[in-house]
């Protein structure tokens, strides 16, 4: 009985895993280059913590100003946040086709939030793997495996309001599996 209950939990974030996996055709059809993928998983993180949402789409002006400034002026609470990392994604989403933009707002708004905000962990870090996989040979160098970050953190026994440095962070698959209200500080 318990078996079959995991399988249904895990088939749902599967297919959300897809479906965002699905969402790089979209990229790859904008002529993106595989290292810049990671605007997708800028873009899912936004979506999820609500910075945008679908009725963007409804309005007439150019479609990726008005994301863009959907990010920078969200009444969100990580708005500052996202904000010191959205000059390193702007011009990507800028580089966007209007119609590119406005396929990955669509199949933003067919996920599940629920089950991505649940599974956002293992979503993201499942998502960032592939990615890193798809730039070929030295593409996951800075990739520490999934089992062993899950491993350390289990032991680790942090309390909610710990601060962790880590200095040899790579792409801080550390700073994916800590609770809200942990300050995470990577650096490589």
């Amino acid at each position: 009985m318990m078996k079959e209950f995991k399988m249904a939990e895990i088939l749902p974030v599967e297919a959300l895993k897809s479906k965002i996996w699905s969402m790089f055709d979209i990229l790859r059809s904008e002529r993106i280059a595989s290292e810049d993928y990671h605007v997708l998983l800028f873009l899912l993180s936004a979506y999820k913590d609500g910075l945008f949402n679908t009725e963007i789409l409804n309005e007439n002006s150019n479609l990726n100003e008005r994301l863009v400034s959907c990010l920078h002026n969200s009444e969100s609470e990580l708005t500052n946040q996202y904000n010191a990392i959205l000059a390193t994604f702007e011009p990507l989403v800028m580089r966007l086709s209007e119609n590119g933009t406005r396929h990955i707002i669509r199949a933003l708004g067919e996920l599940n939030l629920a089950i991505l905000d649940e599974n956002f962990a293992d979503i993201f870090d499942a998502v960032l793997y592939r990615i890193t996989q798809s730039q070929g040979r030295f593409g996951g160098e800075f990739m520490q495996p999934v089992e062993l970050t899950r491993f350390i953190c289990g032991l680790a026994e942090l309390q909610p309001n710990s601060r962790i440095y880590n200095p040899f962070a790579g792409l801080a698959s550390f700073g994916v599996y800590l609770d809200q209200g942990q300050d995470y500080f990577g650096q490589e």
